[in-house]
């Protein structure tokens, strides 16, 4: 049952992403202010605002980091996206889920903030990071 009820959310929330119909391309620009300011509130060096659909994470404003795409399985956002409250990782490299990954091993990641974006109707379509 408990199934079923997380399948049922799933699907309201790629619904509900889907019915923007957003370019994710186009939206650099419009969210720049906010990503700036969320690095510097944080004391990050990077900040991204990600939307996740059913296959990928899409990045569709970044401060300080070049990324459009990857595969969901890979993100640490789709764990924010299952909560209610925001997640916080001290250090990747130590955390199981995430110290093998490309951005962790290669790219340096140490730590992750994220707080899920959520619309009106109560669906977590995406994540500060």
């Amino acid at each position: 049952m408990e199934e079923v009820k997380r399948m049922n959310a799933e699907y309201a929330r790629i619904k509900k992403l889907s019915e923007f119909d957003l370019d994710y391309g186009d939206l650099q620009m419009e969210f720049q202010n906010l990503v700036e300011l969320a690095a510097h509130i944080a004391g990050t060096n990077i900040s991204l605002i990600n939307l996740i659909d059913s296959h990928s994470q899409w990045t569709v404003s970044s401060y300080c980091y070049k990324l459009f795409e990857m595969d969901r399985e890979d993100s640490i956002c789709q764990y924010t996206i299952q909560s209610e409250r925001s997640i916080e990782i001290h250090r990747l490299d130590q955390d199981n889920r995430f110290k093998d990954k490309p951005y962790v091993k290669n790219d340096g990641f140490k730590y992750y903030l994220g707080i899920p974006l959520k619309v009106r109707t109560g669906e977590n379509i995406g994540a500060l990071c």
